[in-house]
């Protein structure tokens, strides 16, 4: 499976799905004529794709600028097409929330998916007196859209996340978007929005900084995994130095 977008950027580009064979080829069969088109919105761009147990996949798609953030999702088939009443499911979840900004990600749990992060209901543009209220939330749901048990609250700051499975918890790689310094925090959090206390220091583990404090805003973190043995592995990216940091965590 790939995935990624026509370069447009800004409100002109579109997102895509494809699958290859084992040789490289574009297979005609997937999709409609080879591809299949993802939600796209502005500045948008496709995050992850991650395979579900009955074989349908799951496309995280982040768009968004000027503080107005999101993320869409869409679930295919094994052969490309839409799984029937996703996008509807999905549209009518986000609705409700009505958030002007969202900040997380999705990851497969079981048979279905879990969507974690926090969010506000004007756009985040980081100009406001009195900040407006922030929550933390945590969405989980069948493989076809469908919302499984309530909507789980927690307390947060606007955050950029990363979040994937760790056992029964949830392990979020946090920083404000529009910091000064590349802040890391990792939290584990169970399911029901509880902190573990028994990870790191009472829940939560800051990350050292191999970085030059000097050019640290141009430090993105660019990815998250967990290995085999229990180890969280963060790739950051320094644009000042253009230079590759890996960060190994015991979890």
């Amino acid at each position: 499976m790939i995935a990624g977008d026509n370069g447009g950027g800004g409100c002109c580009n579109s997102n895509f799905a494809a699958a290859l064979s084992v040789r490289g080829k574009l297979l005609p069969a997937f999709g409609q004529h080879g591809r299949e088109k993802l939600p796209t919105g502005e500045d948008s761009g496709v995050d992850s794709l991650a395979l579900e147990p009955n074989g349908d996949i799951l496309a995280e798609i982040g768009y968004g600028n000027m503080g107005c953030w999101g993320i869409a999702l869409a679930m295919l088939t094994p052969s490309g097409h839409p799984v029937p009443l996703f996008a509807n499911r999905l549209a009518r979840f986000w609705r409700e929330l009505d958030l002007g900004a969202f900040l997380g990600n999705a990851f497969v749990d079981g048979n279905g998916f879990t969507v974690i992060g926090t969010g506000q209901r004007p756009c985040d543009d980081g100009l406001y007196a009195h900040p407006p209220p922030t929550h933390g939330f945590i969405a989980r749901f069948r493989a076809n859209g469908q919302l499984v048990g309530r909507l789980v609250r927690f307390r947060s700051r606007m955050e950029s996340v990363s979040a994937f499975k760790h056992g029964d918890e949830a392990l979020l790689v946090t920083s404000p978007p529009l910091a000064d310094l590349p802040d890391y925090v990792v939290t584990a959090r169970r399911l029901d929005g509880s902190v573990d206390p028994w990870f790191g220091r009472r829940g939560r583990v800051r990350l050292p900084a191999p970085w030059q404090r000097r050019n640290a805003t141009d430090v993105r973190m660019v990815d998250v995994s967990s290995t085999t043995n229990g180890e969280l592995i963060v790739l950051a990216w320094q644009d000042g130095l253009y230079q590759l940091r890996f960060l190994r965590l015991r979890t």
